[in-house]
């Protein structure tokens, strides 16, 4: 088994990102990710990844009905304006980043 110290190399220290590396900037514009752009549809596992879900788990809520499907011949799609909603995204809405909790 090897030592916490192996793992975080010769010195000793782990690397760590703080939350200022993850902020977000004023430009970032806010809505649906730039990949659904122009798209009417997607794959369920390409609708999990979006979701941040595995695809079992994405194949699982379309079955059970949680991930709204469309189907088109043999296959199985998701109608990404309907995914965008799921989400909670309105594109009648500006898309203004979240305020931060005071």
């Amino acid at each position: 088994m090897m030592s916490n110290l192996a793992l975080a190399g010769e010195a000793g220290h782990v690397p760590t990102r703080g939350l200022a590396d993850h902020a977000v900037s004023d430009e970032m514009a806010w809505g649906p990710p730039t990949e659904l752009a122009g798209k009417l549809t997607v794959s369920i596992p390409e609708a999990g990844r979006y979701l941040g879900i595995g695809r079992g788990a994405a194949y699982a809520a379309a079955r059970r009905g949680e991930l709204p499907t469309l189907r088109l011949g043999q296959r199985l799609v998701v109608p990404v304006p309907k995914l965008l909603e799921l989400v909670g995204f309105d594109p009648d809405q500006p898309h203004d980043p979240p305020k931060p909790a005071a």
